[in-house]
C-alpha cells in the first residue's frame, strides 16, 4: 500500500495485490473532488468513479481493452447521463 498527501490538499492511497499489481486507487483533489479506480488483475482500470467539486458525479465501466462500455452520472445541474457502448467484435 502507498499513501500520500500534499500541501495543496491532494491525497491518495493505492492498494496492491500479492503480485505487486495495483488493484485500487482512491484520491481526493485540492478542489474537493474525489475518485476511485478499480483495476483488473492484469488488464488495467476496469471501473472508475469520481465526483467533482461542482457536483458532477460519474461511474465508468471499461472492458479488458480499456474501452468505455457503460457510463452513468449526473451533471452539476442534476441531469442524468447514461450512455452505453456496445461494439461488435470482428
Amino acid at each position: 500500500m502507498i499513501a500520500s498527501t500534499y500541501a495543496n490538499g491532494q491525497a491518495g492511497v493505492m492498494w496492491f495485490d500479492k503480485d505487486e499489481m495495483p488493484r485500487i486507487f482512491a484520491s481526493t483533489a485540492a478542489d474537493g473532488g474525489a475518485g476511485v479506480l478499480w483495476f483488473g488483475k492484469k488488464d488495467g482500470v476496469r471501473i472508475a468513479a469520481s465526483t467533482l467539486a461542482d457536483g458532477t458525479a460519474s461511474v465508468q465501466w471499461l472492458d479488458k481493452d480499456g474501452k468505455q462500455r457503460i457510463s452513468a452520472g449526473t451533471s452539476a445541474d442534476g441531469t442524468v447521463i447514461l450512455p452505453t457502448t456496445d461494439q461488435k467484435k470482428p
